[in-house]
């Protein structure tokens, strides 16, 4: 396709001129940080910038986040965020901190029709839709965007192109790299994460480490935090992930769910009405009659029921003995 060949060049100015952009028309990049890891949110990021000031983006030296220190991304993050809170900006952007709640709910959902790449398809059209609204309440327009490809480029492209038809659009590997506009997105993506997980080393008050499961203090926090019967704080922790399922399914007390049919009585009430169905849940070893509906699984009581059975067996086992 022409349209994605001549983006893929990147030559703003003669884009400018084969399009007849205006200075004042917006260029949009799409970024993302934090795919990998198994703690924290996945960010992503909507960038913009006008045309007629693309260049600034080079003499400000913004690259690709990953190959910027700390301390270059922090400075940039300032003055890339600042100028797009003024009415009269040339920049623009959204984020979107995808809790590892949102992401373990969209990992586990029955129907399979939610995964990573659905829900960062979701979040990056909204994003994109967020500076698209940005720039037209300052009276102007954006006219085409660059996104780091996830899934099937097409098929992502084609899906951006249902929502925002008018845009010139390519979606291509490594745009982080090759566009200042997806680099501009990639740190102000990255800044907010790493601000994100700051914030979990506060809460925990402990090095939680960058969050990835390869990194010796993100193993360290997971093998010390990790409850025998919660498992994790699932604001933090992606529960989904095999690093963390591994780590639950050898310390923590093991638990199995009836299905909804299962736990459905037949009996239908005086007045004739159905009961509602419940899912439930029970400790291995209990008996049948010992279930507890699946809503109550983090409160204290259950915890108690737990450890009034073992106290229990263990007065068993010292009549046995004696």
């Amino acid at each position: 396709m022409k349209e994605a060949t001549d983006l893929e060049n990147y030559d703003v100015a003669g884009l400018q001129k084969l399009y007849g952009w205006a200075d004042t028309d917006y260029l949009v990049g799409i970024d993302e940080a934090g795919r990998g890891p198994a703690l924290g949110p996945m960010v992503y990021c909507a960038f913009g910038v006008q045309v007629g000031r693309h260049g600034a983006l080079d003499c400000l030296g913004v690259k690709d986040s990953k190959v910027l220190t700390e301390k270059q991304r922090d400075e940039l993050f300032p003055i890339l965020t600042a100028d797009a809170q003024r009415a009269d900006g040339t920049y623009s952007y959204a984020v979107d901190p995808i809790s590892p709640e949102r992401i373990s709910a969209a990992m586990s959902s029955r129907d399979k029709t939610e995964n990573l790449n659905t829900i960062s398809h979701t979040s990056a059209i909204d994003m994109l839709k967020q500076v698209c609204q940005q720039v037209a309440a300052k009276g102007h327009r954006v006219v085409a965007v660059w996104v780091d490809t996830v899934g099937p480029m097409d098929k992502y492209r084609d899906k951006i192109k249902k929502h925002l038809p008018e845009l010139h659009i390519t979606v291509t590997p490594k745009a982080d790299a090759r566009f200042a506009v997806v680099s501009a997105a990639s740190i102000v993506a990255k800044v907010t994460r790493d601000t994100a997980i700051s914030g979990l080393k506060s809460k925990f008050m402990t090095n939680v480490g960058s969050g990835y499961p390869g990194d010796p203090m993100t193993k360290q926090f997971l093998a010390n935090s990790v409850h025998v019967f919660h498992g994790y704080n699932e604001s933090a922790v992606r529960m989904r992930w095999s690093t963390v399922e591994k780590i639950i399914q050898k310390s923590c007390i093991p638990v199995c769910f009836q299905t909804d049919e299962e736990a459905t009585t037949t009996k239908v009430s005086a007045k004739g009405h159905q009961p509602q169905t419940l899912s439930v849940f029970k400790e291995e070893g209990l008996n049948d009659d010992h279930f507890v509906v699946a809503t109550t699984l983090r409160l204290s009581h259950v915890r108690a029921h737990v450890a009034t059975k073992r106290k229990r067996d263990n007065a068993v086992d010292d009549l046995d003995s004696s």
